[in-house]
């Protein structure tokens, strides 16, 4: 295969060599090729056949140096590495943070949705087109949705249709629909279904909800783009929306910030700061401070619309954070076939530090869990530092809680719970008063 000289920049020379893979446990359906893990976590793709030839055509017309300068795919290079059985190898960029569609809120679906419609119009203009339009095949970057299942572009058939065309309608336009008359739960555990996504009847069987029929004369890729755009996902009101007002506070101390701002960003700035988990981040302030200050973020919450403010707070001001619906309480699980195709959220999720703020009281006094039972489940994301924030009886809010059923909820019990994961604790002053943040390292 010889390539142009704008064609070669995309690809790394890399020295021919044979480390141990393992097949990826979500990669097992395309024809032409297969996800592999290497030893130290670099990610391969192999492929064979008419997969390897429609490869080498991409590179040669310039389609995959589009789709990189565009950033529409993940970051694909040619490698010199031989897996038995496969004619090319490709290694892929790892996106840090995995998330699957029922976790995202609706204006990050609305996202990948666009982004895929994206990747189907610029494929056209070559003749190429998706095999495959599933919300599986995006990973996100913060707020930027990336392409990443190379084995998805097929060569267009004669006839311009769409085979993936229904899949787009079943993963990405109808749970939308739903979203946008305000049913994003019945749209998020539908979309937990793999397999089927989300049908027409499953939007038919809620009174007024329909979805226009695309005319046959009307590119999907520009009738789908307008339609998803109009859907309104304005806030709902809930308990939790709005819970610093019109008053979010500028990342530049000391305007507007609590004692609690000031604590916990002297707190993050001790360390330099690689990635990072916000438990039940509500509208995101720590968030996107430690993003701020060059980390790569997560933040999870189980109210839809602080979420949605959150991600598209985030997307304006260009701050690498992906925001979760997830409930710290129940959270994703391993599930599929076998030993699991879809991991747990512990497994992708983890990160270098956790922020678990304003949580512990209502995980204690509403959802009645134990503090080894939060502990135990705040470390496991953990990998080494937890920041997790206690108010002690005598909170004002905990103190409406508080009955003898609850004589063990004390800082000495919630520090000895968290011994038994962390192997250095000290706590900082909180505000207000007498909140404290117990900094946990391991």
């Amino acid at each position: 295969m010889v390539l142009s000289q704008s064609q070669t920049r995309i690809f790394l020379e890399i020295q021919t060599f044979a480390l141990p893979v393992n097949h990826h446990p979500s990669s097992y359906a395309d024809p032409h090729g297969r996800l592999f893990i290497a030893a130290e976590g670099r990610l391969f793709r192999g492929l064979h056949g008419t997969g390897a030839a429609l490869c080498r055509k991409l590179i040669d017309e310039g389609v995959v140096d589009e789709l990189l300068d565009r950033r529409l795919i993940v970051g694909t290079s040619l490698s010199s590495k031989v897996i038995a059985g496969y004619e090319l190898v490709l290694e892929h960029e790892r996106v840090p943070h995995v998330s699957y569609p029922y976790e995202w809120g609706a204006e990050m679906l609305r996202a990948a949705a666009i982004h895929t419609l994206d990747m189907l119009e610029l494929l056209a203009s070559y003749g190429y087109t998706l095999r495959d339009a599933h919300g599986w095949n995006v990973l996100f970057e913060g707020t930027t949705p990336v392409f990443v299942d190379f084995g998805s572009i097929i060569e267009r058939p004669q006839d311009g249709a769409w085979q993936a065309e229904q899949e787009f309608l079943e993963y990405f336009l109808h749970p939308l629909a739903m979203m946008g008359e305000g049913h994003d739960r019945i749209a998020r555990s539908l979309l937990r279904d793999f397999e089927q996504g989300v049908r027409i009847s499953d939007c038919e069987s809620i009174r007024g909800l329909g979805v226009p029929q695309r005319p046959s004369e009307c590119p999907p890729f520009q009738w789908y783009r307008n339609l998803i755009a109009a859907y309104d996902f304005r806030p709902a009101q809930t308990a939790w929306a709005g819970y610093y007002g019109e008053d979010f506070p500028s990342f530049v101390p000391p305007q507007g910030w609590s004692g609690k701002h000031h604590a916990v960003a002297k707190i993050l700035d001790e360390q330099r700061l690689e990635t990072v988990l916000d438990i039940g981040s509500n509208s995101g302030w720590y968030a996107l401070y430690a993003a701020s200050q060059g980390a790569k973020v997560v933040a999870f919450d189980n109210d839809t619309t602080c979420i949605n403010d959150l991600f598209v707070r985030a997307r304006e001001l260009n701050a690498d954070v992906q925001a979760l619906v997830m409930s710290f309480v129940n959270p994703s699980p391993r599930y599929g076939v076998g030993s699991g195709v879809m991991e747990s959220s512990v497994e992708r999720l983890g990160c270098q530090t956790v922020l678990a703020l304003a949580l512990v009281h209502h995980l204690v006094f509403r959802m009645h869990l134990t503090f080894p039972q939060i502990v135990e489940g705040l470390a496991a994301y953990t990998r080494n530092r937890l920041v997790v924030e206690f108010p002690p009886a005598d909170d004002v809010h905990v103190r409406q809680w508080m009955s003898p059923r609850y004589d063990w909820y004390s800082l000495e019990n919630f520090r000895s719970a968290l011994g038994a994961h962390f192997s250095r604790i000290r706590v900082v002053e909180s505000e207000p008063a007498p909140r404290v943040i117990l900094v946990c390292d391991r």
